[in-house]
């Protein structure tokens, strides 16, 4: 009955198996994994195993895999009250039914808060205290939710494994059950026998052309299942031809492709890989073109980023185009200095310096670029200076490195000191950094426009209290941490203190804190382009004084106090879907803790347990998603601030139950070992700790007798700490929420 079975039918049958085994295949999950950034890795480990959009319809991703997607995640009732998070279901479950209803919580950005009421009399009574340090009870971590893998995939499977299935289904006909069976070998079986149907030339009845004199045996209902471009091709052959002309495309790339088409793994030089990914885009074949852009992506550096995104461009391949730029845009000092660089056309030069998006801590990096550039080959390019000048933010340059360094370098003394364009260009970049903030405002050009991609130059500083008065605050401010410069912010919503912030993709998320009535779950979000708030999702527990951290990508809140006990709770902010999800508790409850991110892992440091305060620390490691115990800290301390420089953890200031600190700690990572270095000039607690211009800053706090606006930095190679005279914030601060953008 088989060799009945016409020929074009039998091939279409078996290409359009193997067609839709790929959709659904291990290398597409890979594709899709590799597109995501390192982030989204992290996220998927905490439980994010799919993709899902407001418009998506269906089971995603892992229910067209035959897998249930991940609706709940394992353990106990919230404790958060009124909350529409609140799930009884302990099991895992498909998510196929109720997609839809998750995102759509969050379609519009108004959140409801839960109120907490202050019933501990204890806490409110401390709440007046200048440090508002509040007393409560033990949390009950065993009544959070964490997601366990072994729990839901069995211990040690992974949770993308196909296997060979069997379903009964509940319908009969003529009086017999009628089962569904499925294997995963059959796929298998088909690309062995097309492999061996090209190798054996059987059947072929189309021979296509490539450079070089290449030609390659192929079968058209094959190529046409496998390309839509290949199917219009072969579609419009005339009747009888038996050959199609592809001589416009690299002979030996072309038969990679080819070899893909049937075998569906092949072996390929680097070199090739630009080629294959320009026909596998010019044919339609999305799997080699993803695996491509994937390897591609996954060798960027500054040497090859630039050819990448030109790459990019030519095929309209607009991943990589846009994987090259946020590249460029994010190491452009590193890019800038290779030799690529030099090579880059006018155009290019003019494009890429122009974007808001570049992240350089000074404009003068971007000035010394053009100058390289054009001295490369002075005597062609020289009359690209003036076009190029125009894109430097000279109005964001001190007044003593415009005179200097700029109006004073040899190539524009040579070429535009008599050029009034130029001139008129300088003198309003100088007029506009001497000006007065009210006048600056009448003098705003394109080139005193703020470039979003610097990042790490700015300081966002929100809520806490301001001296002698305990009230929370709306305020929030900005410090340019180059110029020193302060820029009043829009308020907030809601006033809060006891507060954190943590930044991610230039959006600083403000969360929790007291708003002098209650503990509050609210989150606010600022987006330095709109220069506005917005509110977030809430997270799934009202507390203040907790630490927050970016951990690869993901917001991830733990510990705090909600206005009765001291937690141990840990919540991670899900981006994609835009709402908060439990991960495995800290060991320990702990208020007054600070997070910080070294490498793949999260550091709770420190805090008050309701009876102590502590000097343990607790590690989260992002690959086991398990808290270990960590070093301890030489000095018991809460209320203090974090931050690594330079590869190193610090810990600075905080109180001991009896003393606000000016201790300072750093983790060593060679011993494990916690050290002291020298101590700040001030004593702080409720202060914040930064990097900001390469220097690990204190800011603002309190001593033990007044609220404090100095800034001081730390100096390793010296072990000092100097004040900032240049660099300061408004007001006297504590307790706010900071965060670099």
């Amino acid at each position: 009955m088989l060799l009945a079975i016409p020929r074009i039918v039998l091939l279409c049958s078996l290409q359009v198996a193997l067609i839709v085994a790929e959709h659904h295949g291990a290398a597409n999950m890979l594709i899709n994994d590799a597109r995501m950034v390192h982030s989204k890795r992290i996220q998927s480990r905490f439980g994010m195993l799919y993709e899902l959009t407001k418009d998506q319809k269906g089971p995603g991703l892992m229910g067209s895999l035959g897998l249930p997607c991940l609706q709940r995640l394992r353990g106990g009732k919230r404790k958060a009250k009124h909350s529409k998070y609140d799930d009884d279901s302990d099991d895992v479950t498909d998510m196929s039914d109720s997609a839809d209803s998750l995102t759509s919580s969050y379609t519009s950005t108004e959140y409801d808060e839960t109120e907490y009421s202050d019933e501990d009399q204890d806490a409110k009574a401390l709440d007046e205290r200048d440090h508002n340090r509040e007393e409560g009870y033990d949390d009950d971590s065993s009544a959070h939710e964490y997601f366990d893998y072994d729990h839901a995939f069995g211990k040690g499977k992974k949770p993308l494994a196909l296997r060979d299935t069997e379903t009964r289904d509940e319908t009969e006909a003529e009086g017999q059950n009628i089962l569904t069976i499925s294997s995963e070998g059959h796929v298998q079986y088909l690309a062995k026998g097309l492999r061996e149907l090209q190798e054996s030339s059987k059947l072929i009845d189309i021979t296509i052309k490539g450079q070089g004199g290449v030609k390659i045996a192929a079968h058209q209902a094959i190529l046409a299942a496998a390309s839509p471009e290949l199917k219009k091709m072969l579609e419009n052959l005339p009747a009888g031809t038996k050959e199609l002309d592809m001589q416009s495309m690299d002979g030996e790339s072309l038969t990679v492709v080819f070899d893909y088409i049937y075998a569906r793994k092949i072996k390929v030089s680097e070199e090739k890989l630009p080629d294959i990914l320009g026909i596998s885009q010019k044919l339609g074949i999305s799997g080699l073109k993803d695996t491509c852009y994937f390897h591609l992506m996954k060798d960027l550096k500054p040497s090859n980023a630039l050819r990448m995104r030109h790459l990019g461009k030519t095929l309209e391949c607009h991943e990589l185009l846009d994987a090259a730029n946020r590249f460029i845009m994010h190491d452009f000092v590193a890019v800038s200095k290779s030799q690529s660089f030099n090579d880059l056309t006018e155009d290019a030069l003019y494009e890429i310096i122009g974007s808001d998006d570049l992240f350089v801590e000074s404009e003068k990096v971007i000035f010394d670029s053009v100058i390289r550039w054009v001295e490369f080959n002075e005597a062609n390019r020289s009359s690209s200076l003036l076009r190029l000048m125009g894109q430097i933010r000279f109005g964001l340059l001190p007044l003593d490195t415009l005179a200097k360094k700029v109006a004073a370098a040899p190539l524009i003394h040579k070429h535009l000191a008599n050029n009034p364009q130029w001139q008129a260009m300088l003198n309003a970049a100088i007029a506009y950094v001497g000006s007065t903030p009210e006048q600056k405002q009448m003098l705003e050009s394109s080139q005193t426009k703020v470039r979003l991609g610097s990042k790490g130059r700015y300081l966002v500083c929100a809520g806490g209290r301001k001296g002698k008065n305990s009230d929370a605050l709306k305020s929030a401010l900005m410090i340019d941490s180059i110029t020193g410069e302060g820029f009043v912010l829009d308020e907030m919503h809601i006033a809060r203190k006891q507060v954190s912030a943590a930044e991610a993709d230039g959006i600083v998320y403000v969360a929790g804190g007291w708003d002098g009535h209650k503990y509050l779950r609210s989150v606010e979000m600022f987006d330095l382009s709109s220069n506005s708030w917005k509110k977030g999702p809430p997270m799934l527990t009202a507390r203040g004084s907790f630490g927050m951290a970016n951990l690869g990508g993901m917001i991830c809140a733990a510990g705090g106090y909600d206005g009765h006990k001291h937690l141990s709770s840990c919540e991670f902010l899900n981006r994609t879907m835009q709402v908060w999800q439990q991960m495995a508790p800290m060991p320990h409850a702990r208020s007054g803790a600070r997070l910080a991110v070294l490498g793949d892992h999260l550091y709770a440091v420190g805090g008050f347990d309701g009876k102590n305060v502590l000097n343990t620390v607790e590690i989260f490691d992002s690959v086991s998603m398990k808290w270990v115990e960590g070093p301890p800290l030489n000095h018991a301390r809460r209320d203090h601030a974090m931050a690594v420089l330079d590869g190193v953890l610090y810990v600075a200031g905080g109180f001991d139950s009896k003393h606000d600190l000016a201790t300072v700690e750093k983790l060593d990572p060679k011993t494990n070992t916690w050290q002291l270095v020298a101590k700040m000039q001030k004593k702080r607690s409720g202060l914040a700790l930064h990097v900001l211009n390469h220097k690990l800053c204190a800011i603002g706090g309190y001593d033990g007798l007044k609220y404090l606006s100095a800034i001081e930095s730390y100096d390793p190679r010296l072990d000092q700490w100097n004040l900032e005279h240049d660099v300061y914030l408004p007001s006297r601060m504590a307790h706010f929420a900071a965060a670099i953008v």
